[in-house]
């Protein structure tokens, strides 16, 4: 487990969400403070998703979860957000 460290904007993060007829998950984005850089993380319990151990070898960050991805660009929209987590959960075969 990882404390949120001084290398993210503790000021400047996103909350992101992939929404359908089946899932409702939520992810937060931190933004490092040194570089356009967004790391994405994903709390598996607590958006009640049954995901491959692998995926849990990844840093931690309570309560934020585990690191999944980043997201390489100054600013960053929802809409591009939840775009990028998408193409994450089906490459990861979550949804």
């Amino acid at each position: 487990m990882v404390i949120l460290s001084d290398q993210y904007d503790h000021n400047i993060h996103l909350h992101i969400g992939y929404q359908d007829e089946n899932y409702d998950i939520e992810v937060i984005a931190f933004k490092k403070k040194d570089a356009d850089i967004w790391d994405v993380y994903i709390n598996f319990e607590e958006n009640s998703i049954l995901v491959n151990k692998s995926l849990t070898n990844s840093p931690k960050i309570d309560p934020f979860g585990y690191y999944a991805f980043s997201i390489i660009q100054k600013d960053i929209s929802y809409e591009e957000g939840s775009i990028k987590l998408k193409e994450w959960l089906l490459k990861n075969q979550i949804i």
